[in-house]
């Protein structure tokens, strides 16, 4: 595809707030030129630092409906996304819902199941994304009446969820050890 359509293409399936150097790597255009290009479709894409978004939503559904990619065209399009997620919380979160609307459901139970592609740099992101994969996973395998790995999800959702639990109260009951670990937002949270 030309560089025009398969930046379409990725601002047709990514969710907003699309981090600049994910669109350039997905485009293999340097992130100076892309953001340069983006500026010229004018108004349409709100570009704030490292992320961009559309201005509005009657702008999102225009290129969803315009760009919106085959079966074929999403799977290749995932393809070249998936080798960033481990690189990226963005991809690895996003890379879910794509494999679900692209019919990967085997492809996503095994990551899910096998905990691949997920970010390795942050750690403290990584569970959240970790149980969104076994939500989606979950959900799919339901749809699909394959009950053996939808009870495989179930149960590693199960032990994510209490292990997380385990951390909070442990950081709940010692607060002095959440300003060394955690981000300024999840200590307010906790």
């Amino acid at each position: 595809l030309p560089k025009f359509d398969r930046i379409c293409t990725a601002l047709a399936v990514l969710r907003p707030m699309i981090p600049l150097s994910v669109m350039a790597s997905l485009v293999q255009m340097d992130k100076d030129d892309l953001r340069s290009f983006l500026a010229d479709l004018g108004q349409s894409i709100l570009i704030k630092g490292e992320l961009l978004q559309f201005r509005d939503e009657p702008t999102e559904s225009w290129f969803q409906s315009h760009f919106k990619p085959t079966a074929q065209a999403l799977r290749d399009f995932i393809a070249v996304l998936r080798p960033q997620a481990t690189r990226s919380v963005y991809v690895a979160a996003a890379l879910p819902h794509l494999m679900l609307n692209a019919g990967q459901i085997d492809e996503l139970i095994e990551a899910a199941l096998n905990s691949s592609d997920l970010p390795t740099a942050n750690t403290l992101e990584r569970p959240d994304v970790e149980a969104q994969r076994l939500h989606f996973a979950l959900r799919a395998s339901l749809r699909s009446r394959r009950y053996l790995e939808a009870t495989k999800l179930g149960l590693t959702a199960a032990g994510l969820a209490a292990a997380e639990d385990r951390q909070w109260k442990a950081l709940q009951a010692n607060t002095d050890l959440a300003g060394r670990f955690l981000e300024p937002g999840q200590v307010l949270k906790l």
